[in-house]
């Protein structure tokens, strides 16, 4: 049985998700803390990016995002 590409790129996408959600709650758990930079990028993003619940197209939200990142970097 041949596997595609496809196949084993969800594949692996699954397989990875759980590390990746680990990662995040490792930076989420640290954004509390005085005077760290990830604080700060959690203010950038909260101030520099919309808050639409609503369904509605992204592309608005992803060049903001792309803006944020230069800043971000320096942090």
């Amino acid at each position: 049985m041949s596997i595609g590409f496809s196949t084993h790129a969800v594949r692996c996408t699954v397989a990875g998700t759980a590390a990746y959600r680990t990662v995040l709650a490792c930076e989420l758990s640290g954004a509390p803390l005085p005077d760290t930079p990830l604080r700060e990028a959690f203010r950038l993003a909260d101030g520099g990016l919309p808050h639409i619940p609503e369904d509605h197209p992204l592309s608005a939200e992803i060049r903001q995002a792309e803006r944020l990142l230069d800043r971000l970097a320096v942090l």
